[in-house]
């Protein structure tokens, strides 16, 4: 359920929008933080990015193998293999 903020911004004329420093905080969304951006319907929703293993969508324990993320219990099991 979305929960309204009474907060309003403007888009500018280069299509950016502001999130609120109050926002971001409850958050913790920091400077240079990635952001994902889903649609669902009619609404835009904004994530802060948790990269993930490409396998088993694990968070933790992750190591990069190329372009893609792995964590290293999935990297341990295609070693077994």
């Amino acid at each position: 359920m979305l929960k309204a903020t009474g907060i309003v911004r403007k888009v500018d004329e280069l299509g950016r929008l502001v999130i609120p420093i109050e926002l971001r905080r409850t958050m913790g969304i920091n400077i240079k933080d990635d952001m994902e951006i889903y649609l669902d319907a009619e609404n835009i929703i904004l994530e802060k990015y948790e990269p993930a293993c490409l396998f088993c969508g694990n968070t933790e324990n992750l190591k990069p193998s190329g372009k893609r993320i792995v964590c290293t219990d999935c990297i341990n099991r295609l070693v077994e293999e």
